[in-house]
C-alpha cells in the first residue's frame, strides 16, 4: 500500500491523515466507489478465481481501489474450485426443468430436452445420476450458457448484495489497520518528540 502524494510524516501530517481516513465522508466515499465499480456488474464472473491463476482452492481475485490517494487492494469473492461446487450444486434445477428458466435461450433448451429424451429408455442410469448423464452429453456451448445464466441468476438473487458488503468490509479493514498504524506511529513521534525538547 503506498499512500500518494507523500505526507509530511510529522505530527501533523499523521494527524489529518487520521481525521480524514476517519471521517464520515471517507466512509461514504468508499460505498460510493464500490457501488460505482459494480454497477456494470451483471454475474459473479469477475469475481471468480480463473482456473490456472493461482490455488484453485484457495485463490481469490483481488480488486484496488482509490480511497484519497491510498490504494487499497482487496481480495473477495471465490476459488475456481470454490465457484464449481457452487454450479454443480444449481445445475439439476436448470436440467431438470428447462423451459422454467427464461434466461435460457431456446436452442439450449431443446438440446437439454432431446438429450433427457434420449436417456429416458436407459434403465440402467439411476435417477440420481440422470443429471450428471445429460450435463455430459450437453455441447460445451450449451454447457457454457447454463453455467454463465446460472451466474447471472445468482448475482440478481443474493450475489451482488454479499459481494458488495463483502467488498465495503474489507476495504474499511485495510483502512482501519492503516489508521491503526498511523496512530502507532503518531504515538512514536510525540515520544520522540517530548524526548527531545526534555533534552533540549
Amino acid at each position: 500500500m503506498e499512500l500518494e502524494p507523500n505526507v509530511d510524516w510529522g505530527l501533523q501530517g499523521l494527524t489529518e491523515c487520521i481525521v480524514l481516513f476517519e471521517s464520515t465522508e471517507t466512509r461514504k466515499l468508499v460505498e460510493e466507489r464500490v457501488d460505482e465499480f459494480l454497477k456494470l456488474v451483471t454475474s459473479c464472473d469477475l469475481f471468480i478465481q480463473p482456473l490456472g491463476h493461482g490455488d484453485k482452492y484457495s485463490a481469490v481475485p483481488e480488486f484496488e481501489f482509490d480511497i484519497h490517494s491510498l490504494e487499497v487492494k482487496v481480495s473477495v469473492g471465490f476459488p475456481w474450485g470454490v465457484w464449481m461446487q457452487v454450479l454443480e450444486r444449481r445445475r439439476p434445477d436448470w436440467l431438470l426443468n428447462p423451459c422454467d428458466n427464461d434466461r435460457l435461450n431456446q436452442r439450449v433448451v431443446n438440446e437439454i430436452l432431446k438429450t433427457k429424451q434420449g436417456l429416458e429408455g436407459v434403465s440402467s442410469i439411476s435417477e440420481r445420476d440422470r443429471c450428471h448423464w445429460i450435463w455430459c452429453m450437453l455441447s460445451c456451448t450449451a454447457q457454457d450458457t447454463i453455467d454463465a445464466s446460472i451466474s447471472e441468476a445468482e448475482w440478481r438473487g443474493s450475489g451482488r448484495d454479499e459481494i458488495r458488503s463483502s467488498l465495503v468490509v474489507s476495504i474499511f479493514r485495510v483502512l482501519d489497520e492503516e489508521i491503526a498504524f498511523w496512530k502507532q506511529e503518531l504515538d512514536t513521534a510525540r515520544q520522540r518528540q517530548s524526548l527531545a525538547n526534555r533534552s533540549s
